[in-house]
């Protein structure tokens, strides 16, 4: 029981770290008039835990307009923030950054005391969609970050995010979000808005995968899902390329094809809002990623190679 204690007080202690830092955040970002949405633990903890200490987190996670995200993060550069990756692309500016901003939902940043935080400008890598991103700012609740305003997702969008987020085809997922999809969904199922949550799955590809992760929550949370989160779970063509992708990936089988099938996948995603200059300049990153990644290994008998690599 003492280590238990141990675990809980260092647990609050990260938390109280962690909304200090968001404050400062929201203080800076308000000040300039940037409206802010705060997502995952931070939206979680406060209202959705009977004990903020039992969702911990690792930084914060901020949502701003589309519009606005890069005078957010010049703000914050001005006031110490500092890119996790130097090599980002982001900061070359012009078309590469516009074309970093299409492939990418938000970059993460790291103050002179060690916060963290993940600037993003869609709420996730499928919510480039418009009318999507849309959703997630009509559909908001309001949360006091000591003693600073701002809001979190509605039920309906912050559960689309926590699956949809803890489902994402990777090699390693989180298993916490079973526990946040639950919380959420014993507070707040009977007042989601379903017909649009699965109107919403549909234009971001992610029916099955939204499907799927409901049926895994009630299966071990062992509540009934609410009338209308139930849905047959129709897999689309870009879920059936990611998961071939990382059934290879897992395999070790042509990661090279793997590779060029997530890529794939990414750009159908992102077709909407992608123009023919945009996507021959996000080719032409991946073109140099690739043979960057490449001279470094080949270099790497030599001497060390550099550390971190844009994010593309």
């Amino acid at each position: 029981m003492g280590r238990l204690r141990g675990i809980h007080r260092h647990a609050w202690a990260e938390g109280q770290r962690r909304q200090r830092s968001a404050a400062i955040v929201l203080r800076l970002l308000a000040g300039a008039g940037i409206p802010t949405m705060f997502t995952k633990g931070l939206a979680l903890a406060q209202e959705y835990y009977p004990d903020p200490s039992l969702r911990p987190m690792q930084d914060i996670d901020l949502l701003v307009p589309r519009d606005r995200a890069e005078g957010a993060i010049d703000i914050l550069q001005e006031a110490g923030w500092h890119f996790m990756d130097p090599l980002s692309v982001y900061s070359q500016g012009g078309i590469e950054r516009a074309a970093f901003m299409v492939l990418n939902n938000g970059l993460g940043m790291r103050d002179g005391r060690g916060n963290e935080a993940d600037v993003h400008w869609h709420a996730q890598h499928e919510c480039a969609v418009p009318i999507l991103s849309d959703w997630f700012w009509t559909d908001t609740e309001k949360l006091v970050i000591c003693g600073e305003w701002s809001v979190r997702p509605g039920p309906g969008p912050l559960l689309f995010h926590v699956i949809s987020h803890g489902l994402r085809p990777n090699v390693m997922s989180p298993m916490r979000w079973v526990a946040d999809a639950s919380m959420i969904l014993k507070r707040s199922g009977s007042d989601i808005d379903w017909l649009t949550f699965w109107e919403m799955a549909s234009r971001a590809s992610v029916e099955a995968r939204l499907a799927e992760g409901l049926a895994v929550v009630e299966r071990i949370s062992l509540r009934p899902l609410p009338k209308g989160a139930r849905n047959s779970g129709r897999v689309t063509f870009i879920e059936l390329l990611e998961n071939r992708a990382f059934r290879t990936a897992k395999m070790g089988q042509f990661p090279g094809l793997s590779l060029l099938l997530l890529r794939f996948a990414k750009l159908l995603r992102l077709w909407r809002a992608i123009d023919v200059l945009t996507l021959l300049v996000i080719i032409r990153q991946w073109f140099k990623v690739r043979y960057a990644a490449v001279s470094r290994g080949n270099r790497s008998v030599s001497r060390p190679s550099r550390s971190g690599s844009p994010e593309c």
